[in-house]
């Protein structure tokens, strides 16, 4: 039992990650689909405007095997190719703002709840929408 005893004097003051969820984001696919539908040029950099907060933020262009290209944000704090940039007092990706995501909460247990969910809704729905007619189901 003393063994165990310095984990739980440090478990106590653990204090969570704040998760992904909690922040609004900016994502990168989003930008430049809708400058393809705008009929624009991808840009090389955009700047970022939320409340009182701007931020100029570069964009890569990442090409494709068959084609095109992704457009991916260079994080401005740690100039590394994200999607994803969440606002919090600065602008920048999950990782210099130390986020979780709500799974990595879960124990193994919860997440395989979470997954039994998951595939259950996605059967539900399914079978609605073959007995509507609306999907062929062929074996």
């Amino acid at each position: 039992m003393t063994h165990w005893g310095w984990y739980w004097k440090i478990k106590k003051q653990h204090i969570p990650k704040q998760l992904c969820s909690q922040l609004p984001s900016v994502d990168s696919f989003v930008i430049t689909k809708q400058a393809r539908e705008e009929q624009k040029a991808v840009p090389g950099s955009c700047t970022i405007i939320y409340g009182q907060l701007t931020q100029h933020v570069s964009i890569e262009r990442n090409p494709c095997n068959y084609g095109g290209f992704r457009a991916f944000f260079l994080c401005p704090q740690c100039a590394q190719r994200k999607r994803m940039l969440y606002i919090s007092t600065r602008i920048t990706c999950r990782s210099c703002l130390k986020l979780g995501y709500h799974t990595q909460r879960l124990t193994p247990s919860g997440r395989s709840l979470v997954r039994r969910a998951k595939i259950e809704r996605r059967l539900t729905l399914r079978s609605c929408f073959a007995k509507r007619g609306v999907v062929e189901v062929r074996r």
